[in-house]
């Protein structure tokens, strides 16, 4: 078994009796998410408050994969997770405090938990395009923020609207970002970026034009008044749609 409490939440996490994997593991709590079962496994993610703190509690049986480090006992799917959550803290990317994580096997089967603050005072994209107007400032913070989780090596796999949250302050807008199950560490940026913004593109393809091309122009650090775009990015904004 393994268990990971970071140290900021480690005393807190004991005397609200919530110190062990098991502890942990067995608590009492509404599903945010209902379980989602499938290959004889199931994962869904819990909320709960605990000293007015808003926490989400992701756990998960027999949700596991192989990897190149782990290629027979494997690991869980929620441990890809964890690992990335250190590397963006590290790297001061805005995503959820990690609070705990554990794996433990038995019988061949993982059971895995993961437990993060709640993104307070924000929404996400998803709402807020439902309620406001998506502005051009906006975009061009979406496009910088994405641009700066792929410079440290992540792509995010699932770079849906309900991933990409979103804290406004009069004119200025913070970007954070959710769920990175999915996610790997890649060497090769340029497959970071096609493959996330060929996802996102798809997902805000009521956008105007103008918006999903100010989006694509920024995040490639493109002049946005320049007349048209040279062959390689043309080519690259043609790829993008079609995928």
């Amino acid at each position: 078994m393994f268990f990971y409490c970071s140290d900021s939440h480690k005393n807190w996490l004991i005397n609200h009796q919530l110190g062990t994997f098991e502890q942990l593991w067995q608590i009492d709590a509404d599903w945010y998410e209902p379980p989602n079962y499938k290959r004889n496994g199931w994962s869904g993610v819990c909320q709960l408050k605990l000293t007015d703190q808003l926490i989400y509690l992701k756990r998960q049986h027999n949700h596991a994969r192989r990897t190149w480090l782990k290629p027979f006992s494997g690991e869980s799917t929620l441990n890809r997770e964890f690992q990335v959550l250190q590397h963006l803290q590290k790297n001061s990317i805005c995503a959820p405090a990690l609070i705990a994580f554990g794996e433990k096997l038995q019988h061949g089967k993982f059971d895995a938990l993961l437990m993060m603050e709640a993104l307070n005072h924000y929404v996400s994209l998803e709402h807020y395009a439902a309620t406001q107007a998506i502005t051009p400032p906006l975009i061009i913070a979406i496009a910088t923020a994405i641009r700066q989780l792929h410079a440290t090596g992540i792509q995010h796999r699932s770079l849906y609207p309900k991933h990409i949250f979103i804290k406004e302050k009069a004119t200025i807008f913070e970007i954070a970002f959710i769920d990175f199950e999915k996610s790997r560490f890649t060497l090769l940026p340029k497959l970071r970026a096609i493959t996330d913004l060929s996802t996102f593109l798809r997902k805000v393809n009521t956008w105007p034009d103008k918006d999903r091309m100010l989006f694509f122009m920024t995040y490639y650090g493109l002049d946005i008044t320049m007349p048209k775009l040279n062959f390689a990015y043309r080519a690259l904004w043609f790829i993008m749609q079609k995928r």
